[in-house]
């Protein structure tokens, strides 16, 4: 798994994160990245899923940092709701960004650090990424393009 791809998820996860808001959040990095700087930060290609953009291979990434003991990955159950709670387990190298991929990533934590998983699904699923792309197809980076973002 590429050194961006652990850092990014390292990063977001350093307070706790839902898995599914992590998931959007990456989302928004790669493609405001891309939109921004013509390059995605970690190179992932994400898929349209029922509860929004996801990169592919996303249970791969995460049962492996969990194995290797970079994150700790745990499930509580409240009110028969399964929440998948996600916390940095080692140090953060923020020296292999860039500036500006750095800015990006600490833009996009500020601007949905009060959105709720719920919330942010929804926001994503108002993008052209999501509603333009059929169920479980790769989505374009041609959508970075449309992404609505006021940061």
């Amino acid at each position: 798994i590429p050194e961006k791809v652990i850092n990014l998820i390292l990063i977001l996860s350093e307070k706790g994160i839902l898995k599914t808001k992590l998931l959007k959040e990456m989302f928004y990095c790669d493609f405001y990245a891309y939109k921004t700087l013509g390059a995605s930060i970690t190179g992932l290609e994400y898929a349209k899923l029922p509860y929004g953009p996801v990169p592919e291979s996303f249970d791969f990434i995460l049962n492996n940092l969990t194995n290797s003991n970079i994150i700790n990955y745990d499930v509580e159950y409240d009110n028969n709701y399964e929440a998948h709670m996600i916390t940095k387990n080692q140090e953060i190298d923020t020296t292999i960004f860039t500036k500006e991929e750095n800015d990006i990533i600490n833009k996009i934590i500020k601007y949905f650090e009060n959105f709720n998983t719920s919330q942010i699904v929804d926001y994503s699923h108002k993008e052209k990424a999501f509603t333009d792309t059929e169920k479980l197809e790769k989505i374009s980076y041609d959508f970075a393009f449309d992404i609505n973002l006021e940061v």
